[in-house]
């Protein structure tokens, strides 16, 4: 799995030195975390509003996404690692999904998915997070605290490739 995410970490520093187009550059990311990485799927996740909505998504349950209800406010039962993720700049990483108490408000999704261990990584602009790319695995306990830090890391860097890439097109 390690290996897996550092050939993501890899194919995405490139997609992000050729890149021309923010959008692009997240689509692109999505499916070399599909491709490469061993997730289920992946998706941009963006603020509208007081929700979270996807922008984009790559691998199986795409269709599930647009039905997800994720909201930003705190005491909003649907809070998840994508909201938490977003508001507080970090990754979060949950590895048991199925058995977690957060997710009650997304039960069906789980269970029609298959869904066990999620990802969220912020993306910032200018300090402020921006979006967050979602990772989803059908595995349990799928990522590792080294797998964490270098999810981090990815975040970080895409976060410096879309601010280089704005400061270049303005």
């Amino acid at each position: 799995k390690l290996n897996q995410l550092y050939a993501v970490v890899s194919h995405s520093g490139r997609a992000i030195n050729r890149a021309e187009d923010a959008r692009r550059l997240l689509k692109e990311i999505c499916d070399i975390a599909v491709r490469d990485g061993g997730f289920d799927s992946a998706w941009v996740a963006t603020v509208v509003g007081a929700s979270v909505k996807a922008v984009y998504q790559a691998g199986e349950g795409g269709r599930f996404i647009d039905e997800l209800d994720v909201r930003q406010e705190d005491s909003s039962p649907g809070l998840g690692p994508t909201a938490q993720a977003i508001k507080i700049g970090r990754v979060a990483c949950h590895n048991d999904i199925h058995n977690d108490a957060v997710f009650q408000p997304w039960k069906s999704f789980i269970e029609e998915t298959g869904v066990r261990s999620v990802a969220s990584l912020p993306i910032r602009l200018q300090d402020e997070s921006a979006c967050a790319i979602v990772l989803y695995s059908r595995a349990s306990n799928y990522i590792d605290p080294e797998m964490a830090e270098l999810l981090q890391k990815l975040a970080e860097d895409i976060s410096q490739g879309l601010a280089h890439l704005k400061a270049e097109t303005g």
